[in-house]
This record gives C-alpha cells, structure tokens and sequence, in this order.
C-alpha cells in the first residue's frame, strides 16, 4: 500500500535534510533478508526502495545507507542482534496481522 501524501511529503522533508541512502528494489531486499526468516513487510519496502537506508527522525537501516548511518546494513544489525538477544519473536498464526484489533495477539515480550 502505497504511503499517503502527508506522510510521504513528511519523509521526503526529512529526507531532504538528512540525506538519503541509496534505494533497494524490492527483489534485492527481499533476497537479502530471506535468511533471517522473517517476511518482508510492504511499508519497509516501499520505503527503502524510495529513500534507502536513511535517518528520518529515526534510523531506518536498509542494504546501502545515507552517510549519517553506520555502513551496515539491516541484515547484518538482524544477525547480530539474535547472536546477542536470540530471535526474535514470531506472532501466533492464529491472530490479524495487526494485534491492536484483538488484544489478546499481542506479540510476547521478552524476559
């Protein structure tokens, strides 16, 4: 789903200010990633595949990122995280793709 017009123009202002990365399409991502074991979310996505990698109020690591972002990519924080923390956790099959509509399919949190 494509972002809507008042976020997208706020992105690209912070964009603008902060420096991009350089984009990924959405099949190179998605090769990258398919060792970790997780899916490809759709707003991720779309936006490293416009911005890259890039600061925007927050860091937002992809393949190739702006020069205010380390030169790692996400792929590689993923990896290095679940050496330090373990995996991540994975949402029961049975609950929405978004749990705010039903409570009770939050994700676990960890110890």
């Amino acid at each position: 789903m494509p972002f809507q017009s008042a976020l997208l123009d706020r992105l690209e202002r912070a964009v603008r200010r902060y420096g991009a990365g350089t984009p990924t399409d959405r099949v190179e991502l998605a090769s990258a990633i398919s060792p970790l074991g997780v899916g490809l979310d759709p707003d991720y996505a779309e936006f490293v595949e416009r911005f890259g990698g890039c600061y925007v109020g927050v860091p937002v690591y992809g393949l190739r990122n702006s020069d205010l972002l380390e030169h790692v990519s996400v792929v590689d924080l993923t990896l290095a995280s679940a050496a330090t923390d373990g995996p991540a956790p994975t949402r029961d099959s049975s609950c929405p793709s978004t749990p705010q509509a039903t409570p009770s399919c939050s994700l676990p949190v960890a110890p």
